[in-house]
């Protein structure tokens, strides 16, 4: 367990290089939220995980939404998918429309190589990975388990959600 747990500290200690970005990203997601937007969240795989702390946790902001195919995005609101892999109908649909209304974009994801892959990237106004590309605990077999990529994707969210809720309260949006 101290190895699973010393590799996934050194992978939330990388997501430090976001922070500028994760500032501007909670005032993007405040922005909507003050203005009578959307937060619409999208999730694959565990990371349906942060959608489901982000809609209906204890620590979830004012008007998140689950998003799905049949999502209408307006331009006040921000589109945030949270996935292993940049890929996907689904996906691309889903950031294709909400950028074309001028709605904000935001990704967490795990794979960067899967952003070569990915021809929306440039739809995207703030992207945040992960770094969990495989297991992080080697076995005697040599192959490697525990990928942790929703307990780092949980830690992407929390730090954006105490900086919307900071941005929040210095405007006395709070409810």
């Amino acid at each position: 367990m101290k190895i699973f747990t010393t590799q996934t500290q050194g992978l939330v200690d990388k997501l430090a290089q976001y922070e500028e970005d994760l500032e501007d990203a909670a005032r993007v997601i405040a922005q909507s939220i003050i203005s009578d937007g959307k937060i619409f969240w999208y999730g694959e795989h565990e990371l349906k995980g942060v959608v489901s702390q982000a809609c209906v946790g204890e620590d979830k902001w004012k008007g998140s939404l689950r998003a799905d195919e049949e999502t209408t995005f307006s331009k006040m609101d921000t589109f945030i998918v949270a996935t292993r892999n940049l890929s996907g109908a689904v996906i691309s649909s889903l950031i294709e429309r909400a950028s074309e209304v001028g709605a904000n974009v935001i990704a967490i994801y795990s794979n960067k190589e899967s952003v070569k892959e990915f021809n929306l990237f440039e739809k995207v106004d703030f992207s945040f990975c992960t770094g969990v590309v495989h297991g992080l605990v080697p076995m005697e077999s040599g192959q490697k388990i525990g990928r942790p990529h929703l307990l780092v994707a949980l830690q992407l969210y929390y730090q954006l959600y105490f900086s919307v809720m900071e941005i929040l309260e210095e405007h006395d949006e709070l409810d």
